[in-house]
Formats: C-alpha cells, sequence, structure tokens
C-alpha cells in the first residue's frame, strides 16, 4: 500500500528507470531529463491507480503526490517543495484518485479478483453491493476493452486502452 518511503528512493526516480548516478556527489544533485520524467509520471499514475483500486488505505510518503524525485537516504528526504506543489498536475491526480476511492463504494468494501488478460494487462474486478472493474494496461501496445463493462468511472475513454493507462468500471 507504500510506494516509497524514507528507506527507500523515491518512486519516481525508481519508475524512470535510469540508471543510478555511481557516486554520492551525482545523486544528490540528479534531476530526471523531461522524457524520462514523463515516462516515470505514466507509469507511477498506474502504480498508484493500482493502491487506490486494491483493498486496503494506500499511504502516500509525502512529496509523491507532487513527483518528488531521489535516490537511497538521504537523497529521498528532501524537503516538501510547496511552490511545486501549487502547479502540479500529479498533485490533481493524486486528489482525483482520494475522491474516487471516497465515493465508488465497490472499492470501500468489494471483494477483489485480480486476473492477467494478457502480458501486461491487468484485470481488477471489485464486486460487493456494486459492482467495478479495473483495467491496468502496462504494455506497450494498445488494448481493446471488452463492451458493456458498465460506465466510465474513471481513466481513459473506456473503449481502447492506450499503453500506460488505466480505466475504471463501475456497474
Amino acid at each position: 500500500n507504500i510506494l516509497s518511503t524514507h528507506d527507500t528512493p523515491r518512486i519516481l526516480s525508481v519508475l524512470s528507470g535510469v540508471t543510478v548516478p555511481d557516486s554520492k556527489e551525482e545523486r544528490a544533485v540528479y534531476k530526471l531529463s523531461q522524457k524520462d520524467r514523463e515516462k516515470a509520471e505514466d507509469r507511477l499514475k498506474c502504480a498508484a491507480f493500482l493502491q487506490f483500486v486494491l483493498p486496503g488505505m494506500p499511504c502516500i510518503y509525502y512529496g509523491d503526490e507532487i513527483g518528488t524525485e531521489g535516490f537511497e537516504d538521504p537523497f529521498c528526504r528532501t524537503f516538501f517543495d510547496w511552490k511545486k506543489e501549487k502547479n502540479s498536475s500529479l498533485k490533481e491526480f493524486y486528489n482525483s484518485l482520494c475522491r474516487l476511492k471516497n465515493t465508488c463504494k465497490p472499492l470501500k468494501d468489494g471483494s477483489v479478483c485480480v486476473s492477467v488478460i494478457k502480458d501486461g494487462v491487468i484485470k481488477i474486478s471489485r464486486n460487493g453491493d456494486k459492482c467495478a472493474a479495473a483495467y491496468v494496461n502496462c504494455s506497450r501496445l494498445p488494448f481493446a476493452l471488452p463492451q458493456n463493462e458498465g460506465r466510465v468511472k474513471f481513466g481513459d475513454n473506456g473503449k481502447v486502452l492506450s499503453p500506460m493507462s488505466f480505466v475504471l468500471f463501475e456497474k
């Protein structure tokens, strides 16, 4: 239920896939390129979506919701950047996930079934008084979603799931 902690590298840095600089001096000042950051943010959104649709309470290490970077301790313990917080699309994304978790009843108390649909595509079914189906496409290819899953509650358009994207249907 947590992606980063004070004892681990920041999840954005991990998901970027960049080679960790050799020296502590280099790691202390390293910043992701725009391309690496965008790739990492797409992956982080998929990971956070999974956190919120799976059972349990998601835990967010301060700064992950605004895309704080950093390698091992002490580089993962940087201060919270309040200027960045005001203009963070990631923060709004996390706020949307919080609203979703609070308003979608199956995500609060529904049973769960996780299945691999095909390589890189996961389906999470949440069933209770109401039902929800979440799809996450971590592959490099688009995935045609099954029809009649219900109405799109969150995420992609509901017909074709682009690479590194997700959707939640509610019935």
